[in-house]
């Protein structure tokens, strides 16, 4: 069940139906039956769309919307246009001023890192957000969809795609394949400690199936997962303090 329909709002098929039903989120005292219990009152839920960690402004989802080119447009003249140069980028910003004008995005939006912003969700302070989708609803402890269920059960929480701007289908971009990667300072001159750190690394990258990546992504069996049907699930008992993806964001 997406949130749209608790406000009673079909989901928007055009860029006009998404920024009213977002404003619909600050302006509506049904929205607060997903909040915590004890939770502002009408008017005080936002969207933190707009946040990003390494962007001033989250404008990835409304630039599928507006069919901005994913990075690079290329011509058929062999020419390459910068997607901040497109009419479609723009159109994304104005969207997004749009929002924000609107007061349906949180004031603070600018300034939250994404602990913070995932906090916001977890405790019902904020109906919109936007991020990669393991940690929202993957099988491992402390998702942000468990978190915020163990805040108020009744909270729903549900993935969304955009439509087109208007009314056709969205320009979803394709990713990196590589999220990040890790690296050895320049000072670290002693070669047994670098040829430790470079096994370290190894057992991070491990393949799937391997038992490495069994125990970087679902933890040790017993007491972080179960085998259930061949498939590792994850223990919950209420009193967890593992990690959101097994063992691997502890540090070695």
């Amino acid at each position: 069940m997406s949130k749209t329909s608790v406000l009673d709002l079909h989901p928007p098929s055009r860029a006009e139906g998404v920024r009213e039903a977002i404003a619909a989120f600050r302006s509506s005292s049904k929205i607060v039956t997903l909040c915590q219990p004890g939770a502002p009152s009408r008017g005080m839920l936002w969207s933190v769309m707009a946040v990003c960690v390494t962007l001033p402004l989250r404008v990835g989802m409304w630039q599928a919307m507006f069919r901005s080119p994913n990075n690079w447009r290329h011509n058929k003249d062999g020419s390459l246009v910068k997607d901040l140069e497109t009419d479609e980028y723009e159109a994304a910003l104005e969207f997004v001023n749009k929002l924000w004008k609107a007061g349906a995005i949180h004031p603070d939006a600018l300034t939250l890192n994404l602990a913070q912003e995932e906090d916001l969700l977890q405790t019902g302070k904020t109906g919109f957000f936007s991020q990669g989708g393991w940690g929202y609803f993957g099988s491992q402890p402390n998702t942000v969809d468990s978190l915020t269920k163990a805040n108020n059960p009744a909270a729903v929480l549900a993935p969304w795609i955009p439509p087109g701007h208007d009314g056709g289908k969205a320009a979803m971009s394709l990713g990196s394949a590589s999220y990040g990667f890790g690296a050895i300072p320049r000072t670290i001159k002693d070669e047994k400690r670098v040829i430790e750190l470079l096994h370290i690394m190894e057992y991070w990258a491990a393949p799937f199936g391997s038992q490495e990546f069994l125990f970087m992504h679902s933890g040790i069996e017993g007491k972080m997962f179960h085998w259930v049907h061949g498939n590792p699930v994850s223990v919950s008992n209420g009193n967890q303090t593992w990690p959101k993806r097994g063992c691997g964001r502890q540090a070695p």
